[in-house]
């Protein structure tokens, strides 16, 4: 389970009981306590619950018209910045592109920041706050926010992106296995699967970690993707059903 989801389920147990032990959610998320400690201690820093002796309890009304979401500074692996960097390489100036609220999208902003004047169309609102203000025309989806990862997704969401042609549509997975990129979320996969019906080439970006899994819901069968760009070894791949005629662009990290 990545971060973002186990902070997505951390506030939803939290909006049931109010109140939970350390012990109390280890059990619920099966991680370590050592775990749980530093997702409590950064969604404190980032002003989605308070942290208590011994656990963590959910904001008052009062806390939470108050609170303040701040840009959290990350951290990339070298894997992750590799195959964001390769990614960026397909940008050209004045594209019209399409990133979705993944990791890799955000890691991808890095290295698109000095492009000339790019139109941006996302789910996520971390990416807007990554890239230098006034350079880019980024137009932010509407939607239903998840506070976990600040990306918006609704049905207002999948309408939005599917207005625009795209020279390029750039997402991750949760999995990719028997030839399909998975998702965990019904949502998910139809804002993707619109915005790469409607992108002249569609990347999918994937760390080695994520091949070989199935995430409950199909995405895209990887013979529709321009690319898979990852640091996955063939034999890997081949073993997820990645077709030897889709084009994969190894990367090192």
């Amino acid at each position: 389970m990545s971060r973002s989801d186990r902070f997505e389920q951390i506030l939803a147990l939290l909006g049931q009981q109010r109140y939970m032990s350390v012990e109390a959610l280890c059990e619920k998320l099966f991680v370590s306590p050592s775990t749980l400690r530093r997702d409590l201690a950064q969604m404190s820093r980032s002003g989605y619950l308070v942290r208590t002796r011994g656990g963590a309890a959910a904001m008052t009304s009062a806390e939470e018209n108050e609170r303040i979401v701040h840009n959290q500074p990350l951290d990339f692996t070298p894997a992750q910045r590799a195959i964001a960097a390769r990614a960026a390489s397909f940008v050209r100036d004045g594209d019209v592109i399409f990133m979705d609220a993944s990791r890799l999208s955000l890691c991808m902003a890095g290295f698109i920041r000095n492009r000339r004047p790019l139109t941006i169309v996302t789910n996520n609102l971390q990416l807007i706050l990554a890239l230098p203000e006034g350079r880019q025309n980024i137009i932010c989806c509407s939607g239903t926010l998840n506070a976990s990862n600040l990306s918006v997704i609704d049905q207002s969401t999948l309408s939005i992106a599917s207005s625009f042609n795209y020279a390029a549509a750039f997402f991750s997975c949760a999995g990719l296995s028997g030839g399909m990129s998975t998702s965990r979320s019904l949502k998910t996969c139809a804002l993707l699967t619109a915005a790469a019906r409607q992108a002249e080439r569609s990347y999918l970006l994937c760390t080695q970690d994520k091949v070989g899994l199935a995430a409950p819901v199909n995405v895209l069968p990887v013979s529709h993707l321009t690319a898979v760009i990852t640091d996955s070894d063939p034999h890997r791949l081949a073993a997820a059903g990645v077709d030897v005629d889709v084009q994969v662009i190894a990367v090192q990290g």
